[in-house]
């Protein structure tokens, strides 16, 4: 079981490497990705009520703009010319968006790559939205790993006969109506000559 946000921080080729080796081991991955409880919480923070005019002045702004007792506090020159106050209740920090817009796309591309490995290995990726969510859909995901069975077949093609690297698609299914079933869709031969 993996709980992510999906980000993933090695290359390509590793990532495709560590998948390789994630099927021949004939792991059945579990995911619960937070991205959805990011993003909500992301949104939130977008939409925190903006500072009033005037509030919140460092030292160093007082420093630099002066006082002046004649005039209310927020107001800054007697010159008759009044430059906007320090704060103006707009947040303004393009590096910050960019940095959260690249941070979202990502989320995006490693969720759609752990579905699609939790699709090939078996498992399924859960997405709360809330921290409840989280932690009920962990238990949910250990009853499912104790339920677990294991089912075998002879191919039709020997093994012996195959290269280790091969990949065979397989495809499970259930007579019964109503059941729910996930498994794999294949294997590699070199892990199942080795656990023969």
């Amino acid at each position: 079981m993996l709980v992510t946000d999906g980000v993933d921080t090695a290359g390509l080729n590793e990532y495709q490497a560590a998948t390789k080796k994630l099927i021949a081991a004939e792991v059945t991955l579990h995911v619960i990705s937070y991205t959805a409880l990011s993003g909500k919480e992301m949104k939130k923070q977008d939409k925190k009520k903006p500072e009033a005019v005037g509030m919140a002045q460092t030292r160093a702004d007082i420093a630099t703009v002066g006082i002046d007792p004649t005039r209310p506090p927020g107001m800054r020159s007697s010159t008759g010319i009044n430059p906007p106050s320090v704060n103006s209740g707009i947040r303004i920090d393009p590096a910050m968006r960019r940095q959260r817009k690249a941070y979202e796309q990502a989320m995006k591309r490693g969720e759609a790559r752990l579905k699609s490995l939790t699709d090939e290995t078996g498992g399924r990726i859960l997405l709360p939205t809330t921290t409840d969510e989280l932690v009920a859909q962990g238990n949910d995901v250990a009853r499912e790993i104790i339920t677990q069975y294991v089912v075998t077949y002879k191919p039709k093609r020997p093994l012996a006969n195959s290269s280790s690297s091969e990949y065979r698609e397989i495809h499970v299914g259930a007579r019964r109506l109503g059941l729910q079933l996930r498994a794999r869709r294949g294997y590699v031969v070199g892990g199942m000559r080795s656990a023969t």
